[in-house]
């Protein structure tokens, strides 16, 4: 699976089963699963939706002029489909660890690459075996202080990837738990847990979940960014079981608390963290804090000043309280990191899982519509959703830059001169490319190409994760044309 692929003359069917195979390869699959996986998968990116029978449609319809393929009835392979979803070698928790991490590591190419030169621009080795060849005693413990804790000055701080924790619900039939990294205003999935809705969970399997999807993204990801990784959730998240275990990590921990969650100020009051901003645009601040929003100091010997998860015991941490002028409630966030704007900006990015939820359940595949009851199947039938996204996406990624030059090229209206008599002002222009998001785009470009002779481009290692969401980047193509 290289860098970039260029457009392939060879159908995609074939070109999914290739890169399946690859996923899957030294996994001791059997040959006739990866089959059923490239299958559904190459129906799935190019269905209408993501009922199982329209599944079949569509990769029906790519059996068609397939050199010495039988070609079998829509029935026969609506079948097919059905006995796949029925194979419990599909569920998430265990065929997503499998084909995960060759995906991942393609995907973050890119971040690897720039996680390198910012060590080497930091005077740091990028990896262990990199100390080693040096031969350097002081080298190589730096590099394993940096590998156990990730805190190494500038470099240290620096978080190359930011993991978003979150859940979602199909109807009143499935329950899931969604790991993954942001991009560009969405989320990549990495790893998922679900289980039927509306039905008790048994002693600390909820906790058990987010256990098992964060210690998924850990074992996916490349080990050179581990030590760089910012975990983002919501307020459901925030308790000392989660900063624990992401802490045990050597991650750090962005996450929004719930009102009533009590804080050990400076001077030891406990007091609850809603109290800390009373009215809109309030802002707070510890003694002496250099930062423009809320924050904490450290005393001369490093000790945190400020602390949270009474019941628990204490945890020293970080408290980022404000309450923006336009919003009906503040925003009171926990962090483990420098307790500056950055935390702001980090917990508004966890908002783009909340888009990749959309694509899958109603804006792109419709998953709510597939008429599946069984929890176990609608669980398999979202694992395919994963996969598939990763290849809408390397699909989109490859079109965006084309997409943006003619964004800008194109004729705008002009806008109405100020202060002109009776002129009613008109909106800003915006592309209908900004409203399709990236997963619609790669699925557009997918079903208008003839998958039966040949496979659109894709680009695996993704770039500009520091980017703002795909619509911003239209928007700002439009304020800026060549």
């Amino acid at each position: 699976m290289s860098v970039a692929d260029p457009g392939d003359t060879i159908p995609l069917l074939t070109s999914m089963h290739d890169w399946v195979a690859t996923l899957l390869a030294g996994r001791n699959e059997p040959v006739t699963l990866v089959k059923r996986i490239a299958f559904l998968l190459a129906g799935l990116v190019r269905a209408d939706n993501g009922i199982p029978h329209h599944i079949a449609r569509s990769a029906h319809a790519l059996l068609r002029n397939q050199p010495g393929a039988p070609r079998p009835r829509v029935a026969s392979v609506d079948r097919r489909v059905a006995r796949t979803l029925d194979d419990a070698r599909l569920d998430p928790d265990r065929l997503l660890r499998l084909v995960a991490p060759r995906a991942i590591h393609a995907l973050l190419a890119d971040r690897v690459a720039t996680h390198e030169a910012h060590a080497r621009e930091h005077g740091i080795p990028a990896t262990r075996k990199t100390a080693s060849a040096a031969g350097a005693g002081a080298d190589r413990r730096r590099t394993r202080r940096h590998l156990r804790d990730g805190h190494d000055g500038p470099h240290g701080r620096w978080r190359a990837v930011r993991v978003i924790l979150d859940e979602t619900s199909i109807d009143n039939r499935l329950h899931a738990i969604v790991a993954g990294i942001a991009w560009q205003g969405l989320v990549i999935p990495v790893a998922v847990r679900t289980w039927r809705q509306n039905v008790p969970l048994a002693e600390g399997a909820w906790r058990g979940a987010i256990a098992d999807v964060l210690r998924e993204v850990h074992a996916a990801l490349p080990s050179t960014l581990c030590p760089h990784v910012t975990v983002v959730a919501d307020r459901a998240y925030g308790s000392a079981f989660v900063f624990d275990y992401v802490k045990g990590f050597g991650w750090s921990f962005v996450v929004r608390l719930q009102s009533q969650t009590r804080v050990m100020l400076p001077d030891s009051t406990v007091v609850r963290v809603r109290d800390l901003v009373r009215k809109p645009g309030d802002r707070w601040h510890a003694p002496g804090a250099p930062w423009d929003v809320a924050t904490t100091t450290t005393d001369t010997d490093g000790v945190p000043l400020v602390a949270t998860f009474k019941t628990h015991g204490w945890r020293p941490t970080h408290v980022v309280a404000t309450w923006p002028r336009d919003q009906e409630e503040p925003l009171l966030l926990l962090t483990s990191d420098r307790p500056d704007a950055e935390a702001l900006d980090t917990y508004a990015r966890r908002w783009g899982i909340e888009r990749t939820f959309l694509a899958w359940k109603s804006r792109s595949w419709g998953v709510e519509r597939t008429g599946v009851t069984c929890a176990a199947r609608l669980g398999r039938l979202l694992t395919l959703h994963v996969i598939a996204t990763w290849w809408v996406l390397a699909t989109a990624a490859a079109a965006t830059p084309a997409i943006l030059e003619r964004i800008a090229g194109r004729r705008r209206r002009r806008p109405t001169a100020e202060g002109s008599p009776g002129a009613t002002p008109r909106r800003p222009w915006r592309p209908r490319e900004a409203m399709d998001g990236l997963v619609r785009i790669g699925r557009m470009i997918l079903k208008a190409a003839d998958a039966r002779t040949s496979t659109p481009p894709r680009r695996w290692a993704l770039a500009d994760w520091d980017a703002p969401c795909w619509s911003d980047q239209c928007l700002a193509a439009v304020a800026s044309p060549p």
